[in-house]
Order: structure tokens, then C-alpha cells, then sequence
């Protein structure tokens, strides 16, 4: 019964143990995007570099995005992307469970394309009106 006991007993410990140490930790940087006329600028993608997930700013330019904290101290690349605005990237610290503030500025971008030519080749069909009085 004893060793029934020691190895619950390791057991639970070792479950709690691996959860302490095995989660991510995160840093939240939060802030809003505007243009240069201070316009906030909806659904702009906020995210990573590098990794696949990220968020978009809502109707008034706000966005708040969870990081994976730096342990080694190196410096995290973040990505601001919209149609119709240059993208723009920040290198950032985050230590864990810090809320860094980041308000950026994004400038409008001009895509200059040539002239469009509309043709139509559609065939015109005479129809005969025909009227029984």
C-alpha cells in the first residue's frame, strides 16, 4: 500500500511539475493604427513574423496581440499589413507578462497601373415583332 502511495505520489508531482515549466510564456503588445491624416484604419493584420497566427485591428484602429516572451533577450519582428497602406514591420523586447503600448502610423500606398481597354465582341440578334390584332 505504501508504494501504491510513492508512486501516485510521483506521479502528481511529475504532472505538475511538466505543466509549470512546459507553458509558453506571453507578453501582450497592444495600441492603434492610424493614417498620417490620424484616421483610425480598420482590419489591419498585426502579427509575428515568422509565424502563422495573428490579429486584425477593429473599426476604431485598436488591436491587442499575445507574443511568446523572450527569454534570451533578443529582439521579436511584428508586421503591420492592409490593402491600400505600405507595410510596415517594428523590432520589439517583450519580457513575459509585460503590456507593451504600440501606436503606429501607416502610409497610404499609390499603385500606378496602365490603362484598361473594355472590348466587347457580342453578336446583335435582330428580333421581329410580330402582332396579332
Amino acid at each position: 500500500m505504501k508504494e501504491k502511495k510513492i508512486v501516485l505520489f510521483s506521479v502528481i508531482f511529475f504532472c505538475i511539475f511538466l505543466n509549470v515549466f512546459s507553458q509558453k510564456k506571453y507578453a501582450t503588445i497592444y495600441g492603434k493604427i492610424t493614417d498620417e491624416k490620424e484616421n483610425p484604419i480598420s482590419e489591419v493584420n498585426v502579427f509575428m513574423i515568422g509565424y502563422p497566427s495573428g490579429v486584425a485591428s477593429d473599426k476604431n484602429g485598436n488591436y491587442e496581440l499575445k507574443i511568446f516572451a523572450n527569454k534570451k533577450n533578443k529582439k521579436i519582428k511584428i508586421g503591420f499589413s492592409s490593402i491600400g497602406f505600405e507595410n510596415k514591420s517594428i523590432l520589439i523586447k517583450a519580457k513575459e507578462g509585460k503590456h507593451l503600448e504600440y501606436n503606429e502610423k501607416l502610409k497610404k500606398e499609390i499603385i500606378e497601373v496602365d490603362g484598361v481597354v473594355i472590348t466587347s465582341d457580342k453578336n446583335y440578334i435582330e428580333f421581329e415583332i410580330l402582332m396579332k390584332i
